[in-house]
């Protein structure tokens, strides 16, 4: 979690837009990840995942943590089940 997390730091910046669901994204500030997703309750209800920024309203942008796999997850309802995967790895969008 650490090097997704140094990537964030150094990618602030970064507007991503998908193609598969055509919605832009914008990472969250680095300080405000690990407070956001506490206050989000996101281990509680995607574990595995960190979220590390959103679209600005109901969609958040997340991370699994085993893969790298980078998905779209709403917030209401926050359920996996409901994501779509965008991108492969973070590599993609960096």
């Amino acid at each position: 979690m650490e090097n997704i997390l140094n990537l964030i730091e150094n990618h602030q910046n970064i507007r991503i837009f998908s193609p598969i669901n055509q919605i832009e994204y914008s990472f969250w500030p680095y300080e405000q990840v690990t407070d956001l997703n506490k206050a989000y309750e996101v281990e509680i209800n995607v574990p595995g995942y960190l979220a590390v920024g959103s679209d600005g309203g109901n969609e958040m942008l997340a991370i699994n943590l085993k893969t790298n796999e980078i998905f779209s997850i709403p917030f209401i309802p926050m359920d996996i089940s409901n994501g779509i995967k965008l991108f492969n790895s973070i590599n993609e969008i960096t």
